[in-house]
């Protein structure tokens, strides 16, 4: 009696038709290759393979995009915390602004007489110092509830009161 044939699987089928390859490289362009497979966002084979085929890498180009991605969502990140910072405690932003530009910062708004679109008044304005004078007048009894509660005797100290 003959043997039976063994039947050729699918990944025998699979294998003749790409064979595998093995290649040492030098850890210098090893490294190269991780980066360029971070950068592509492509596997080492892939890359072996667009090279093979003719595919152009150009690796500066490449870098410069990815560059000017992550500064751009660099930025989006911190301008979208500093609105967040700005709506959460705008106290801390205030001091912030009051202490790296050496401004007294100002934004106040009131609806416009006609539009009731909101007019922004701020410290670049150059009417900002009558402005002041203004919201000063009309505000002039505000105080901090904390300030309240030292001079009432409810508290010792507060962060404006030092003693």
């Amino acid at each position: 009696m003959g043997r039976k044939k063994k039947k050729e699987t699918y990944r025998d089928k699979w294998l003749k038709e790409h064979p595998d390859i093995h290649i040492h490289l030098p850890r210098d362009v090893y490294e190269k290759l991780l980066k360029l497979e971070n950068i592509l966002g492509k596997s080492k084979n892939d890359i072996v393979k667009d090279l093979i085929n003719g595919v152009v890498i150009k690796f500066e180009e490449y870098r410069k995009k990815i560059e000017e991605e992550i500064r751009n969502k660099i930025y989006n990140e911190c301008y979208n915390a500093t609105l967040e910072l700005f709506l959460e405690s705008p106290d801390i932003f205030y001091n912030e602004i009051r202490k790296k530009y050496k401004i007294d910062p100002m934004l106040f708004s009131v609806p416009c007489l006609f539009c009731h679109k909101p007019v922004v008044f701020t410290h670049k304005d150059k009417y900002r110092d009558q402005i002041k004078d203004f919201l000063y007048s009309q505000f002039r009894d505000a105080y901090h509830d904390c300030c309240e509660e030292v001079m009432n005797g409810i508290r010792d100290t507060c962060e404006h009161m030092k003693k």
